[in-house]
């Protein structure tokens, strides 16, 4: 997206660098030029390339999310709370679809094309091969397995289980009698 900073720099009459400290939030600038700038970027259709900022500067941003193009219902509710929270704490979130029928590395050596700071692999099950888990450990990017089965990755578990079991006590203990799941 350099040419809009070029742009919004040449109706201002400011460096390209004055232009990209001011939308960045850097010291070195006014607080009024940095609210003209602002202003200018919100009129045109400036966007920051974050991928771009990363290659730059070595800073990883956000997170991966790979998921099926159709989740259950409760697979959807968990993929909100991941990308929300995804969004609060890291900044960004990317969801990468996985398509059933491909292997599973594809698409995991797609998400770390993106250099993010953590991949999360949601209700899916399958291997990742041991050069891809090398490539993972050497970019220090965690696989985390959300609900799934991946051999060697950190994973979260949902126990079903005993969760039918704790709402079908709450359901008899508020006095339903016939509950149906």
């Amino acid at each position: 997206m350099r040419s809009e900073i070029k742009i919004i720099a040449g109706k201002l009459g400011i460096a390209t660098s004055s232009v990209s400290r001011a939308l960045s939030g850097k010291p070195g600038v006014s607080d009024g030029l940095r609210k003209k700038v602002r202003a200018l970027a919100g009129n045109t259709s400036y966007a920051p390339n974050l991928h771009a900022a990363a290659l730059r500067t070595g800073r990883r941003e956000g997170i991966v999310l790979v998921t099926t193009p159709n989740p259950t219902h409760v697979s959807m509710l968990r993929n909100r709370a991941i990308v929300e929270m995804g969004q609060r704490i890291f900044g960004s979130v990317r969801i990468l679809l996985y398509h059933p029928g491909e292997p599973l590395d594809k698409t995991v050596n797609q998400a770390i094309s993106y250099n993010p700071r953590a991949i999360v692999v949601s209700s899916l099950s399958g291997e990742i091969d041991s050069s891809l888990q090398a490539k993972l450990r050497s970019l220090e990017t965690p696989l985390v397995a959300v609900d799934s089965n991946i051999p060697n990755a950190h994973s979260i578990l949902i126990d079903r289980r005993t969760g039918a079991f704790q709402a079908a006590r709450l359901l008899l203990l508020s006095g339903c009698r016939n509950p149906v799941f």
